[in-house]
């Protein structure tokens, strides 16, 4: 299955999940997501405001237009002149408005022509989005041709029951760097992933931090107590929340990597790792040729198959070792000496830095603030740069975390979920005491 036809299929399922959003929450959401587009920075920088004017199913950007024009900005809306072409013309009320040849309320023929030169921000609806800034429109290609070769920042806006994990992009297709859903914002340009570990054995957890703006989880079968069954429940419960579900692996055997691949894990983090000989095993078990020589079989995360993306078996391997990262860890003396090697190898997609299990490696037994384990954490860091390979590292508190995104590194898991459940209780009992 091409891209086209891929589009063509998610834009009739999110066609249908929009018509079936609950009126109740189509305003509350829209209401909140106006709110936040007020509250950006870059919008009380701008001068010029390109704005999209929402049909009755997207979300409604009137009251939002009226807001602009009475703070005193600059406001262009759209008008569509032709197959695929449209260009940004000035309003000073909504009565400048007209219904235009789709229906779309478009500015009168009077109003003056914005150059892109002149915007300073855009507004740009969408059917959905992804987290990573990628949108799926109707199909016309207006607005990716508009966008091209433009600087102004990109404002998606997007209610969170239609941000997907990912959408399929043609080399045309341009990304967003700001989304705004009634959650707040997302901004691509400093996007960090923020996630967690997962000890607590119960889906409601899960669910929960879905509900707190987490990017991962990584549900430890290293040190928790799940079983197989159990973690495709959790990983069940982490896709209905919109959060990715990393797996810790215990089990290096092939049908372990195997299945937890193969029921839906979208990264597997590998602890205790020493020799780049390990990474290169587990990497042939985890991905498909040319990568690797992961075994074919439709299995989960495919419908078993059903799913139009699998289709094409092609089409299937080369998705499945683009949604499945492999992600070392490097918490061990041996694995930090061969950092370099390990980092280089294909099909290795980041490092996560364990620093209570390096430091004691290293012989500084969390000693945190030890130059050696700081000075290795830095090399690590400096490595995943060098050869684009993602960086995490494990943080014991979000004062840390904040420290480490500073510093540079991609993602951060922040605590064990239950050691951050059983601190906020006991300091509310504490408190009360």
């Amino acid at each position: 299955m091409n891209i086209k036809e891929e589009k063509r299929i998610l834009r009739a399922k999110m066609l249908e999940k929009r018509k079936n959003l609950s009126e109740e929450y189509i305003k509350i959401s829209d209401k909140k997501i106006c709110e936040e587009v007020l509250k950006l920075s870059e919008l009380k920088r701008a001068e010029t405001v390109f704005c999209y004017v929402s049909t009755p199913e997207e979300i409604d950007t009137q009251e939002l237009i009226s807001k602009l024009l009475k703070n005193g900005k600059r406001v262009a809306v759209p008008r569509c002149e032709g197959k695929g072409l449209m260009r940004a013309y000035e309003i000073k009320s909504l009565e400048e408005l007209q219904s235009g040849a789709f229906g779309i309320m478009e500015p009168k023929e009077e109003c003056p022509l914005v150059a892109p030169s002149e915007i300073d921000m855009a507004v740009i609806p969408c059917l959905a989005c992804s987290k990573d800034g990628k949108r799926l429109g109707y199909g016309g290609g207006f607005y990716d041709r508009y966008l091209e070769n433009t600087k102004f920042d990109r404002v998606i806006l997007c209610r969170e029951k239609q941000l997907l994990f990912e959408i399929p992009t043609d080399k045309w297709d341009q990304p967003m760097n700001i989304i705004i859903t009634e959650r707040g914002e997302y901004k691509m340009a400093d996007k960090k992933l923020i996630g967690t570990f997962f000890e607590t054995a119960s889906s409601a957890v899960i669910e929960c931090l879905g509900r707190t703006g987490m990017d991962y989880v990584i549900i430890d079968t290293e040190h928790g107590y799940f079983t197989e069954d159990s973690v495709v429940d959790y990983i069940r419960s982490a896709e209905n929340v919109g959060i990715l579900p990393y797996v810790r692996i215990g089990d290096f055997r092939r049908p372990y990597v195997l299945r937890m691949a193969d029921i839906g894990a979208r990264g597997l983090i590998i602890p205790n790792i020493k020799t780049p000989e390990q990474v290169k095993e587990i990497v042939s078990y985890a991905k498909f040729a040319p990568i690797g020589d992961r075994g074919f079989c439709p299995t989960r995360i495919s419908g078993w198959g059903a799913d139009q993306w699998a289709a094409d078996n092609n089409n299937y391997m080369e998705e499945c070792n683009r949604r499945l990262k492999v992600i070392p860890q490097c918490e061990t003396k041996e694995a930090f000496e061969n950092i370099e090697e390990i980092a280089s190898i294909e099909g290795v997609d980041g490092i996560f830095i364990g620093p209570c299990d390096l430091s004691i490696s290293l012989g500084v037994p969390l000693q945190f603030d030890s130059p050696m384990l700081l000075d290795a954490i830095e090399k690590i860091l400096n490595t995943c740069k060098k050869y684009g390979k993602e960086s995490y590292i494990f943080c014991g508190d979000k004062e840390t975390a904040a420290v480490r995104l500073e510093q540079g590194f991609d993602a951060v898991a922040c605590g064990l979920d239950a050691s951050v459940l059983t601190a906020a209780y006991k300091d509310i009992v504490e408190s009360l005491r």
